[in-house]
């Protein structure tokens, strides 16, 4: 009978030890740096919750002669592991300005979309753009308020402003705000500088500029374990965003 199945099943259930305590959970803000216990309590088990994260890219952005270029690889590295080849590493949040991702995955995804609305409303209700050092602000502005609660941001904010002005800022986990006309990012960042401070960047045309972008991620690529997949490139101009180029980086030799 009916009531027979359900007096078994509650029989059953005082038997059953699960794996997941959810009287022992620690509902914490995952902004917080009670987040490692909050998981440990779940898992009833230790370990570095930073070694589980999304870590290791290769990101760059700079000005040629008449845009901005925008490269990044699509590698997702967990640990010593590769997570996924297909990430998307690059955050449009207008119609003339991007972010770029390096870090941790989940954090830059949520700091930078929390941004890209709040970049959406206001235009939406005061019907003007926010400028590109405004959005930059906003967000470093944000993250110096979590400093310290472990989160794992570096980020390149680039794009075009109204009256045509060309903006780039480096925005990290710390507050940082940096401006400049060439950033790379990430864990192959050293290598793609290799490439990109060879050459005279801002007296570029935008298709040799293209060329550079990509060699300098492909260079990173081949030495950087963390970084590979595929290289997109974007350029930033008064037209808006484009997205140029996606090369498999394993099919460019040098």
């Amino acid at each position: 009978s009916l009531i027979h199945s359900i007096s078994d099943i509650s029989s059953s259930l005082k038997n059953f030890n699960p794996v997941y305590d959810i009287d022992n959970i620690l509902f914490t803000s995952p902004f917080t740096s009670n987040a490692q216990i909050s998981i440990n309590k779940l898992t009833n088990t230790t370990f570095p919750l930073d070694d589980y994260q999304y870590h290791g890219t290769t990101t760059l952005s700079f000005k040629c002669k008449d845009s901005i270029i925008v490269a990044i690889d699509s590698r997702a590295s967990i640990g010593t592991y590769v997570g996924s080849r297909t990430v998307k590493k690059i955050f449009p949040i207008s119609n003339n300005i991007i972010a770029t991702m390096a870090g941790g995955a989940a954090d830059c995804a949520y700091w930078i979309r929390r941004v890209s609305r709040i970049a959406k409303v206001y235009e939406y209700d005061y019907q003007t753009k926010l400028t590109v050092s405004s959005i930059a602000k906003l967000l470093a502005n944000t993250l110096r308020d979590y400093r310290g609660a472990g989160l794992s941001v570096g980020t390149m904010v680039a794009g075009t402003n109204n009256n045509g002005e060309q903006e780039i800022y480096y925005v990290d986990s710390e507050g940082s705000l940096v401006q400049g006309e060439v950033f790379s990012v990430g864990s192959g960042s050293r290598l793609a500088y290799a490439i990109l401070d060879s050459h005279k960047l801002s007296e570029l045309n935008k298709e040799k500029a293209i060329e550079v972008a990509i060699w300098a991620i492909r260079h990173a690529t081949f030495r950087d374990g963390y970084s590979g997949g595929f290289i997109n490139i974007f350029s930033i101009d008064s037209n808006g965003i484009q997205h140029v180029k996606r090369i498999d980086s394993k099919q460019l030799t040098f």
